[in-house]
């Protein structure tokens, strides 16, 4: 059985698992764009793979309470590009650094 199809069957047999573990859009694990919630419905992580440990674009994870965690930029390669921002739990920014296309550290905010 595909993995697609297992993402399938689980919309129409336990979906609140599914949002859970998370769904990926391209029905490849690892690859595309994944999606997973909280058990209280909030979105818990919103990125994009290009392989199992390489992102690509966007990639934000959020608290339990909805509060955004984590949001940094990765670029084609995989490196983080541009914005690294991290939260804590009540919305106050504690780490804030600025990385170059090739992922080296640029500069240090917070």
């Amino acid at each position: 059985m595909s993995f697609k199809y297992q993402q399938i069957k689980k919309i129409f047999t336990d979906l609140e698992e599914l949002k859970i573990k998370g769904i990926w859009y391209s029905g490849i694990k690892w690859e595309g764009e994944y999606k997973s919630l909280w058990k209280n419905g909030k979105t818990h992580v919103d990125c994009f793979y290009i392989d199992e440990y390489t992102y690509k674009g966007e990639y934000r994870v959020w608290w339990r309470n909805g509060q955004l965690n984590v949001y940094s930029y990765y670029n084609d390669d995989g490196q983080l590009n541009g914005d690294y921002k991290y939260w804590d739990s009540n919305g106050k920014l504690i780490q804030h650094k600025i990385y170059n296309k090739d992922g080296s550290l640029k500069e240090t905010i917070l």
